[in-house]
C-alpha cells in the first residue's frame, strides 16, 4: 500500500478530475474518491468533481508530514509500538555501515523490539552524548523508584504510633 505520494508531479496552475489525478499520482480513483470524503477539497459537487492542483498537492503534503513520528531526545521509531520509543538502558549502539552512514539501534523500552534509525557519521559524537546520557537519566529514575521509601526513622515512628 503506497503512502507517499510524488506531489511534485501536480501543476499548480490546473486542475485535475478524479481520473486525471489518479493517474498522475498512480493510484486507484477510489483512493481519490477516498481522499474526497476525507477532507481533500474539490471545485464542486456536480457529476464531474475537479480539484484544484494546488490544493490537493498542499492536502496530500500535510496528509504526508501528519503520519511522521517526531522523536524527542533518546528516542527512536518503534514500528510495532508504531510511535518514538525510548531505548532500554544499555541497549544503545552505534553499527558503523561506511565511511559516511551508521545506524543507531537499542531495545524499545515498551515491547523489547530492537528500533534504530539511520544518521551520518558526522552526528556520531553527539548522538553518543545524548543516548548515553538519557540512559543515565533513566537508571537513576529507576534506581530512585526501586528504593524503599520508608527509611528506618520513618519505620519506627511508625511502630511507636502504632502501640
Amino acid at each position: 500500500m503506497k503512502r507517499t505520494y510524488d506531489v511534485r508531479r501536480i501543476k499548480s496552475n490546473r486542475s485535475y478530475s478524479v481520473p486525471d489525478l489518479a493517474r498522475l499520482l498512480n493510484v486507484n480513483e477510489r483512493t481519490v474518491y477516498g481522499w474526497i470524503k476525507q477532507g481533500l477539497p474539490v471545485i464542486d459537487n456536480h457529476h464531474r468533481k475537479m480539484v484544484h492542483g494546488p490544493t490537493a498537492r498542499d492536502w496530500l503534503k500535510a496528509k504526508q508530514v501528519a503520519r511522521r513520528w517526531t522523536c524527542g531526545p533518546g528516542e527512536l521509531p518503534c514500528f510495532k509500538c508504531k510511535g518514538p520509543r525510548a531505548i532500554k538502558p544499555g541497549s544503545f549502539n552505534i553499527v558503523t555501515n561506511n565511511t559516511l552512514k551508521i545506524r543507531v539501534v537499542g531495545t524499545c523500552s515498551a515491547c523489547g523490539k530492537t528500533i534504530g534509525r539511520g544518521d551520518v557519521t558526522a552526528n556520531r559524537a553527539a548522538l553518543e552524548q545524548q543516548f548515553t546520557a538519557n540512559q543515565s537519566a533513566d537508571y537513576d529514575a529507576s534506581t530512585a523508584s526501586n528504593r524503599d521509601p520508608q527509611t528506618p526513622l520513618n519505620h519506627h515512628n511508625q511502630k511507636d504510633l502504632g502501640s
